[in-house]
């Protein structure tokens, strides 16, 4: 599989290094590169739309630009690997950390002199094999989704579900029930994320009845889970109809889904109080969907591009997960 690489490097050893590599891990590849960040920024933007390069090798010490700065501005358009190199510095080390944590290419920067079997394994991991480039964080907050009406008359689909993961580049919704959505598709997304997460975030009020209808859902499904509960301990099998270790098996069987009911019911309970006690804001942003599992009931959605004020918001509520 032949690809292209761009390498934005005023160095041009380093060039011939680095280019040499590609070439001999991946024959046939296509190389072309830039000597300063404003000239490799202008060629990549006259290729948006055109066909972007499959990966991007940014130098730390540029003439005009340092990498990180280069790398943050790159991805608010480039969604490729993007591999900077950097003779080991604390400096580096430390802007990276704090930069560029978010993303699993560019944080595992590449130390120069660029050895062969360094750069090498990076190409296989976010080339080859194409690992997720952008790290994932764990979240548990409310997602509601509108997309657009079809036509004058007709509703915005919306859908509510719970955020299981977020990125610098989009969000995993889970839905209890399934939702025919569509690749490409394109939504409004606003977060329930606890007060205070994201600098920006305003005072709830779309998510506001959302919230009250979860916790009557949930109320509802602790008493249903009661009952369940009481019945299945109440159940005794007839007597002289069943032989002692058909007796035994059911019985083992009835305790075992009373325990799973008693577990579900006290996850439940938490799950209320938690909401009660929690204060909640909204944070809006525009996504697509950029793939469906479990028969429509878990998506992955993909930002759109993101503002700069927003990008920053993003960054700062991962740097808040990571603490």
């Amino acid at each position: 599989m032949a690809i292209s690489v761009h390498i934005i490097d005023s160095s041009k050893p380093s060039l011939v290094m680095t280019s040499e590599v590609f070439k001999d891990k991946i024959p046939g590849s296509t190389v072309s590169f830039s000597l300063t960040a404003k000239d490799g920024v202008a060629y990549l933007m006259a290729k948006e739309g055109k066909g972007l390069p499959d990966a991007l090798v940014v130098d730390f010490n540029l003439p005009d630009a340092d990498g990180v700065t280069l790398i943050k501005e790159l991805r608010k358009f480039y969604r490729g690997p993007i591999f900077m190199t950097a003779h080991p510095d604390k400096i580096v080390d430390q802007a990276v950390q704090e930069e560029l944590f978010h993303y699993h290419d560019a944080c595992c920067w590449i130390p120069k002199p660029v050895r062969f079997e360094v750069l090498e394994k990076r190409i296989e991991q976010f080339v080859v094999n194409r690992h997720r480039l952008g790290k994932r964080f764990d979240v548990d907050f409310m997602a509601h989704l509108v997309g657009k009406g079809e036509g004058r008359g007709k509703r915005a689909p919306k859908f509510t579900g719970r955020a299981l993961n977020i990125s610098m580049g989009g969000l995993c919704v889970a839905f209890n029930q399934p939702a025919k959505l569509k690749r490409d598709e394109e939504f409004v997304v606003t977060m329930g994320v606890p007060s205070g997460v994201i600098e920006g975030s305003s005072p709830i009020s779309v998510l506001k009845p959302l919230l009250a209808e979860q916790k009557a859902a949930v109320a509802a499904e602790a008493k249903a889970l009661k009952v369940a509960a009481k019945s299945i301990a109440s159940k005794v099998p007839a007597k002289g109809k069943m032989t002692p270790a058909a007796k035994a098996k059911l019985e083992a069987q009835q305790r075992k889904e009373a325990e799973l009911a008693a577990e579900k019911l006290a996850a439940s309970v938490q799950l209320s109080q938690s909401l009660s006690n929690q204060k909640i804001e909204e944070y809006k942003i525009r996504a697509t969907v950029a793939w469906t599992a479990d028969a429509g009931k878990k998506i992955g959605l993909q930002f759109a591009k993101v503002p700069d004020a927003q990008r920053r918001q993003i960054e700062s509520f991962l740097k808040g997960l990571c603490a």
